[in-house]
Parts: C-alpha cells; sequence; structure tokens
C-alpha cells in the first residue's frame, strides 16, 4: 500500500464508502469543473487510493442523477475532454454530506477519546498488578 509523506495509510476503493467517495469528488469540483484524471488526482492528493476507473463510474453515476454536469472540451493536442462540473443539487448533496461527515467526525472524536482514556487506565492496572 501507498503511503503519505507523513506515513498515513490510504483509505483504498474497497473500505471507503460509495457515499463518502461522492462527497470527495463533488468537494473535488466545489471550485470548479475539472477533468476525471484532475479529480483522480485530487483524491490521491487527499489520502483516498481510488483507481482511475472506478472515478469515472462514480462521475458517470452521478451525472445520470443529476449531482454534476459535464461536457466535452476540445484540445489541440489529441482528442476532445470530458468536463465536469458540480450541478445545483450536487451542492445541495455536499453541504448535507459535509453536515454529516462533521457529526461523524465529533462522535469518533469521543469515541477514540473514550477508547485512549480506557486504555490509559488498562495500562495502569496492568503495571500495578504486574509488579
Amino acid at each position: 500500500m501507498i503511503r503519505s509523506s507523513r506515513d498515513q495509510k490510504l483509505i483504498t476503493q474497497t473500505n471507503m464508502p460509495k457515499e463518502l467517495q461522492e462527497i470527495v469528488l463533488l468537494f473535488g469540483l466545489n471550485n470548479g469543473e475539472s477533468h476525471g484524471y484532475e479529480l483522480a488526482e485530487f483524491l490521491h492528493q487527499n489520502h483516498f487510493d481510488v483507481d482511475l476507473a472506478t472515478v469515472y463510474r462514480k462521475l458517470q453515476s452521478m451525472e445520470r442523477r443529476g449531482l454534476i454536469t459535464s461536457r466535452w472540451e476540445p484540445s489541440v493536442s489529441g482528442p476532445a475532454r470530458r468536463v465536469y462540473s458540480i450541478s445545483s443539487q450536487g451542492s445541495v448533496n455536499l453541504r448535507s454530506g459535509f453536515a454529516d461527515l462533521s457529526i461523524l467526525h465529533s462522535q469518533m472524536g469521543d469515541l477514540l477519546n473514550f477508547a485512549k482514556a480506557s486504555f490509559k487506565k488498562h495500562a495502569r492496572s496492568e503495571a500495578l498488578s504486574s509488579s
């Protein structure tokens, strides 16, 4: 598995919920239109290991459901390329998804804090019982 510069594991397409893939792709389009390859790079830069074929399948699905739009952009040095943009419905879904992620982040923070305290308590208990 590829690791980031901070030696963090990447989130792979097999352990990344499909809803999270959509939110991340919508976030990538939130600042303007982009090509599928650029969106795949955006995912990789943000520690998501998703292959290009998966990105294009997800983009097609999102376009069919009205979350994004696309157009063909002519190229001077090769075939035309598809350019994707977030739609108004996609913006609504992005805001909703971001709110859901914020709640999940808070809940996971609480759980991790509880787990850390529990580990410390058990480590102290084990240290006392072994002495």
